[in-house]
């Protein structure tokens, strides 16, 4: 797994199952679920 932060105050994470969690600076949040991720679906 892996995140980063920006300058901005955005933060960005991901797990090693594929799920994702973005949250901007303004306080925007949004997670994404295990391997519903495009780029995930081909194994």
């Amino acid at each position: 797994s892996y995140h980063y932060s920006n300058r901005d105050g955005s933060y960005y994470y991901q797990n090693s199952n594929g799920s994702t969690f973005y949250q901007s600076s303004d306080g925007y949040q949004n997670y994404t679920a295990p391997y519903s991720n495009p780029r995930y679906g081909r194994q």
